[in-house]
């Protein structure tokens, strides 16, 4: 029998993080463990693993790329999960999930070449230096004479919000970067404020809203006073609420745009582990897209847990709504998520967000997973609906409604 391997931590008899190693074929756990806590029947840790529970079933239609513990931009291919890393401390971020997503710019990874265009004393020249994915296709743009200018024409959307990123590292003189989009009518050029480059590879990035009326305009970015290598140009607008202001993935282009298809991951729970009336459910995520999307979703579509904002969270199904609310917490930076219920007569349920206040119903008929067969992380059973554009760091299920104390304990960060 395969060695247990115990690194978590207990705190108030609870378990609140790490990872139990047991054999495939039993739910052993030692028995100090299952005194000192009311053990859990589902436990998925994806910070922990870079392969996934054969439960749960993952799936997307293209590429995608991530970030590896090396600290490079690693390739996925079709229906290959993505368990995505710090590039500053190289730590898991657990496994990633986004929106479909498509790069409006080519030559993403060849800047300079096909449709980029230079301004006078601005010189680029493509696959002249390494590339954060290890490749030599980083492009050197120097500015000599004139603006530092490499840009595409383009035509926009109306009334729409953009992220314009790419990498850049800086190779000579005192080099910034500044973003640019003129959509070709007066009053529409927005532009970013200019940021001193470093020698390392960082990714840069611009929000912008489009007007109501837009025609064709140039995209791009100045590199002023030196010269810097770039990559990974990416232009991009979300589909879930056009809310997004952070860049997702790099989506590599060449002579078309590309779109990188969203990423589905399901769980279809054994009833012997799940009881859909009644439990307690814990989630670390993080979620750039804070309008209205969600970690967890039944496939009935009702929301387990939904974001509504930097410092909301909660629980809906469709009729009804009960929220967590903690003005210390961020879901850009991720946040830790517990809701207790039992639906039977009369209901309860009771939420808490990174250890804050406890938000509690007694009264509302509130359907955690009641009539769902399928959980989904991240997503929810259609494509592009309300998807986290984040990471799912954890998962963890009790088929008991634990008391407050103890999920207040649960989503305290160690």
């Amino acid at each position: 029998m395969a060695a247990i391997q115990n690194d978590f931590i207990i705190k108030a008899g609870l378990l609140v993080s790490g990872n139990t190693t047991v054999p495939a074929t039993t739910n052993l756990v030692t028995s100090n463990v299952a005194r000192a806590i009311a053990r859990p029947t589902i436990d998925f840790n994806f910070t922990r693993s870079t392969s996934l529970d054969p439960r749960l079933k993952f799936s997307r239609n293209s590429i995608g790329t991530y970030v590896g513990k090396d600290g490079l931009i690693k390739y996925a291919g079709v229906n290959q999960p993505r368990f995505d890393y710090d590039t500053t401390t190289g730590q898991s971020k657990g496994i990633l999930i986004e929106e479909q997503i498509t790069n409006l710019l080519t030559y993403s990874t060849l800047i300079g070449s096909g449709s980029w265009n230079t301004r006078a004393g601005t010189t680029s020249v493509i696959s002249s230096g390494i590339a954060p994915d290890g490749s030599n296709n980083s492009t050197l743009v120097t500015n000599t004479s004139g603006d530092g200018y490499v840009w595409e024409f383009l035509t926009l959307s109306p009334s729409t919000t953009y992220v314009l990123s790419v990498y850049a590292a800086k190779v000579s003189g005192t080099p910034t970067i500044r973003f640019n989009a003129y959509t070709g009518s007066a009053g529409q050029a927005f532009t970013s404020g200019a940021t001193a480059l470093t020698s390392n590879n960082t990714r840069y990035s611009f929000s912008f809203s489009s007007t109501a009326s837009v025609s064709v305009g140039d995209v791009g970015f100045y590199i002023v006073s030196g010269s810097a290598l770039v990559w990974g140009a990416q232009l991009e607008t979300t589909t879930v609420g056009s809310n997004n202001t952070n860049p997702t993935s790099i989506i590599p282009t060449a002579a078309s745009q590309v779109t990188r298809a969203a990423d589905t991951l399901a769980f279809s729970p054994d009833q012997t582990l799940y009881d859909p009336t009644q439990g307690t459910m814990f989630i670390d995520f993080d979620a750039n897209n804070t309008s209205y999307s969600f970690a967890i979703n039944g496939s009935a579509l009702n929301e387990i847990a939904t974001v509504r904002g930097p410092t909301d969270v909660g629980t809906w199904n469709g009729v009804v709504a009960l929220d967590a609310i903690n003005s210390a917490a961020n879901a850009n930076t991720g946040v830790k998520y517990a809701i207790a219920y039992n639906t039977n007569q009369p209901p309860q349920a009771s939420l808490v967000l990174n250890g804050g206040n406890i938000s509690s119903s007694s009264t509302q008929s509130l359907q955690y997973g009641k009539s769902s067969s399928i959980l989904y992380f991240g997503n929810g059973p259609s494509a592009n609906y309300r998807v986290i554009d984040g990471h799912i760091r954890r998962f963890t299920y009790w088929p008991i409604m634990l008391t407050n104390a103890q999920i207040k304990q649960l989503t305290t960060s160690t």
